[in-house]
């Protein structure tokens, strides 16, 4: 019976993994900040690094490969920005109008390009740079 197996990802090594992580957390950093419209979205979106850096030590823990938790940390930093480029205007209203009319739990509901994006970019990114790291 055939076991079915990737072929090997091109290798970087670490120091470029290091380098395009930081430079994805800049980038993460200067547009979901900016993007979010209150100081509460904005402390919430500014936490998602400190769980990158769970994420890495996770996966170093689990697998010892340093450089697959910092793809699959760069996967997670470039994912959400993806997910809500073109549609974060009408998020930031939405949420706006959700935090001024008493907000509840699992009520804001994102726009659904947002959502169908967020749905296949979530997981794929974080385990393609897993992979590729």
């Amino acid at each position: 019976m055939n076991s079915l197996s990737l072929p090997a990802p091109p290798s970087l090594p670490v120091g470029a993994w290091w380098a395009i992580a930081v430079g994805l957390c800049a980038l993460y950093m200067a547009t979901m900040v900016r993007w979010m419209p209150t100081p509460s979205t904005r402390y919430q979106v500014a936490v998602v690094p400190v769980v990158a850096v769970g994420v890495v030590a996770g996966v170093v823990l689990h697998h010892g490969s340093i450089s697959a938790g910092l793809g699959a940390a760069s996967g997670i930093l470039l994912g959400l920005p993806l997910a809500l480029a073109g549609q974060h205007r009408e998020l930031a209203r939405r949420i706006v109008d959700w935090e001024a009319n008493g907000s509840r739990p699992g009520e804001l509901m994102a726009p659904i390009g947002v959502i169908a994006r967020y749905a296949i970019i979530a997981p794929g990114l974080p385990m393609l740079g897993w992979w590729l790291g």
